[in-house]
């Protein structure tokens, strides 16, 4: 193939990818052009119009809310995918959809979105496997145990069973955690029903969950496996706080998502255990990406171990639960860099959650990238994306609330 047939090749692929999306929905075409108007103008640069956050939240909510209802299964459908629509129900992100839901519940006084959650956490139930782990992927595949998926589930199972004393969910719970317990190797990594067959760092968001279950249940064996997964975890931890094993393969550079997971299992942990090596571990990490945000007004999508990257988009998912992180050493430091940088951000991810679109699997969402062709879920509104912006948006009303 010559070069200009490789180039027609090329153009014919963006075009044909280009028609999958379906640009020819109104909806679709507004947002494309509004993404590319933005990049255009400088991705660091957003200036959009945002309102306070309780009507931000009021708008993620309804999308989560049809999100669930779309399936009539009591879960949360995955996606809105541009070229397909919505997908079948989430396992593993409606586990830890549950304790967003329970929170918004106290947040509004609303009973039925305590309703919803009880409602997520009853069909997760019912869907666990007999060995008692939690499938990944989609509901409408294959069957197959995950771990870190099972380890959302079991999170989102606690605080089911805090919220309603019903013993169903904390036996559940309990049935997820032995079997994460009894296939962990034995220094404290999972190499086996993980995504890829690779032990990651970011399974520090599991142990933070063992910890959980740990509180309720006294059972030695799970604060075991949560320490021996935390330092195996620790010992991948370069001298300038980056997570080798952190992204989804072992050839590419982490998202800030998968960064932000482990970010998030060492400083939940840390807090529960009353650990200072497992937050410090958290904060070295926290502080890298906000000095970066604090110089540039931005986080690229991805980082590589010398935290530099070439990534000309940012994830959204990413960049809510970083945001969240840096709420919580506000909590516990009262260092106004971090609640600043917060508010910033959040400001950023609700500038971009589109209030007025007609099309309601874009209305009130939150995207992958932005722009939405960026390379973390192309052209996709994911619900954990939506649960980590509420999530953040939710902890800066209750800390503004106490200032």
């Amino acid at each position: 193939m010559n070069i200009k047939q490789t180039n027609l090749y090329n153009l014919l692929r963006r075009i044909r990818r280009l028609w999958r999306i379906r640009p020819y929905f109104p909806s679709h075409f507004t947002l494309l052009i509004k993404d590319l108007y933005l990049i255009r103008n400088g991705v660091k640069n957003i200036r959009n119009i945002v309102n306070n956050n309780a009507e931000h939240l009021k708008a993620v909510f309804e999308w989560l809310c049809l999100a669930q209802d779309i399936n009539h299964d009591g879960g949360v459908a995955g996606l809105y995918r541009l070229d397909t629509g919505w997908t079948a129900s989430y396992p593993e992100t409606t586990g830890y959809i549950i304790p967003t839901f329970f929170n918004y519940y106290r947040y509004t006084g609303n009973d039925k979105y305590k309703d919803r959650a009880i409602a997520m956490s009853d069909w997760v139930v019912s869907i666990q496997m007999n060995n008692g782990a939690f499938q990944g992927e989609l509901i409408d595949v294959l069957p197959k145990p995950e771990v870190f998926n099972t380890g959302q589930v079991l999170g989102g199972l606690i605080r089911a069973y805090e919220e309603t004393k019903n013993n169903k969910y904390i036996d559940s719970a309990i049935r997820a955690g032995d079997w994460l317990v009894n296939i962990q190797n034995d220094d404290g990594a999972w190499r086996q029903y993980t995504y890829g067959d690779l032990p990651r760092t970011y399974h520090s968001r599991i142990a933070w969950f063992l910890l959980e279950l740990y509180k309720y249940t006294k059972d030695n064996k799970y604060l075991q496996s949560s320490l021996r997964q935390l330092n195996w975890s620790l010992s991948h931890q370069q001298d300038n706080g980056f997570f080798d094993n952190c992204a989804f393969d072992d050839v590419s550079p982490p998202f800030i998502h998968t960064i932000s997971y482990a970010v998030e299992g060492f400083l939940e942990s840390g807090i529960i255990l009353n650990q200072s090596k497992y937050i410090n571990a958290a904060r070295r990490v926290a502080n890298v990406l906000l000095n970066i945000f604090e110089e540039n007004g931005f986080l690229a999508g991805h980082y590589n171990n010398g935290w530099t990257s070439n990534a000309q988009y940012t994830c959204l998912t990413g960049n809510a639960q970083i945001s969240f992180v840096w709420l919580r050493f506000y909590e516990i430091t009262k260092e106004i860099r971090y609640l600043n940088a917060a508010i910033k951000m959040n400001n950023h991810l609700k500038s971009l959650q589109d209030l007025n679109n007609n099309n309601k699997g874009i209305k009130g969402g939150i995207k992958g990238s932005h722009p939405i062709w960026g390379n973390y879920m192309s052209y996709r509104y994911t619900n954990w994306a939506a649960k980590f912006f509420a999530d953040t948006l939710m902890l800066e009303d209750k800390i503004k609330q106490n200032l």
